[in-house]
């Protein structure tokens, strides 16, 4: 695996921009990429609003929004025959025709902004094959290449779709750009797949869901599970309710409160549909513990969003999760699997144990106040962008 450049962020903060490289960043002007709009609450599970207004409080920032470049007409059609004739799905998202006529109209709309960075996030389609003079800052939580084998919706792909999306995605980490990957797992992966190992920088991400002060819960002989899965089964929403209800039946005090788009579950789970996000803060309040699964996961924003609510998390080290989650510290891992549910009965019971609890609690919110925030997340996006201005220059 390469070296990063980047600091190792399981073992402390990020280095943040020198106070003159801050005020440096101040008078920047950036040209803010996304398909996502900038005022969406929910764009990007939350991440994308929070994103524009830290950058905003330190820079001049333009949006480039993106979602009404219309895709290449080959693309639409493909996507219509394939998902028609076959069990396979076309993502014109990912193809090259489409992602080159966005990357030339894309290449205007930055030109129109007079910008001095590009911050393409979750826009690698959008830029890969721009020819944008000043220096462009991609923000992604993983590449392309390390979903195939590990996301479902990528093994759902019509080969042709998936064969145009590792090349597209391949283009763009060789494309000379930046790289503010959220995770060391995300950071490994862009440069095991060509991206100089200079141009990778580890810049967790901060909640998706409001923060608010941290309440203190009184110790009462129960835990309070939460899980949290729009997607049921790839969050292993199963595997959460089985290793619960062992521990119950064990004769410990556990409650599940499970939120999402769920399948019919037990009468002793309070099951909850999808919540808004004022709702949301509530609840990682009203809970100790969060339960996280996960078959897959790149990142996971509910364990930002927990972190934030000083809530510990026990959650499958898969992906990204080392990063968010420190293990024995605000939360504990587990492995993915066969030992998956075992391991987390165990874990649960640990969380049982109140001064413990406690303990991971407040290193959890620590965690948040040091690197899982949206603050130190901008400040090291301008200080990279100053550092490649000044080495292009």
């Amino acid at each position: 695996m390469a070296r990063l450049r980047a600091a190792e962020v399981g073992t402390g903060p990020i280095q943040l921009p020198t106070p003159t490289e801050k005020s440096l960043a101040v008078r920047m002007r950036i040209a803010f990429v996304s398909p996502w709009k900038v005022d969406d609450p929910l764009a990007w599970s939350g991440t994308i609003a929070p994103m524009f207004a830290a950058l905003s409080e330190r820079a001049t920032v333009v949006p480039v929004w993106t979602g009404d470049i219309e895709l290449a007409a080959v693309d639409r059609q493909l996507e219509r025959v394939i998902c028609r004739l076959t069990t396979r799905t076309y993502s014109s998202n990912h193809a090259i025709l489409s992602s080159r006529r966005r990357s030339l109209e894309v290449a205007n709309r930055v030109a129109a902004t007079r910008a001095d960075i590009v911050v393409a996030v979750a826009a690698s389609t959008d830029v890969v094959y721009s020819t944008i003079p000043q220096p462009v800052i991609q923000v992604s939580d993983t590449t392309f290449s390390a979903l195939v084998g590990f996301y479902p919706f990528v093994e759902a792909m019509h080969p042709i779709s998936r064969w145009q999306a590792l090349l597209v995605d391949r283009h763009s980490l060789r494309a000379g750009h930046e790289f503010a990957m959220a995770t060391t797992w995300a950071a490994a992966a862009a440069t095991d797949a060509g991206a100089g190992p200079d141009r990778v920088h580890v810049v967790p991400f901060g909640p998706g869901v409001p923060t608010a002060s941290v309440p203190k819960r009184r110790p009462d002989g129960h835990l309070a599970v939460l899980v949290l899965a729009k997607d049921w089964e790839r969050k292993g929403g199963d595997l959460a309710v089985a290793a619960v209800d062992q521990v119950r039946k064990a004769g410990y005090g556990v409650t599940l409160t499970a939120v999402g788009n769920l399948p019919p579950l037990p009468d002793w789970v309070d099951a909850r549909r999808p919540l808004l996000q004022d709702a949301m803060s509530s609840l990682y309040q009203q809970h100790d513990v969060l339960l996280e699964l996960a078959s897959a996961n790149a990142s996971g924003v509910t364990l930002t969003d927990a972190a934030a609510s000083g809530l510990p998390a026990i959650a499958t080290d898969v992906g990204g999760v080392a990063t968010i989650v420190r293990d024995g510290v605000t939360g504990i891992l587990v492995p993915s699997g066969d030992d998956c549910v075992a391991s987390a009965c165990a874990a649960i019971v640990k969380m049982t144990n109140d001064a413990k609890r406690s303990e991971m609690s407040c290193a959890a919110r620590v965690r948040h106040e040091e690197i899982l925030n949206w603050e130190s997340w901008a400040g090291s996006i301008l200080g990279i962008g100053q550092r490649a201005i000044q080495r292009t220059a």
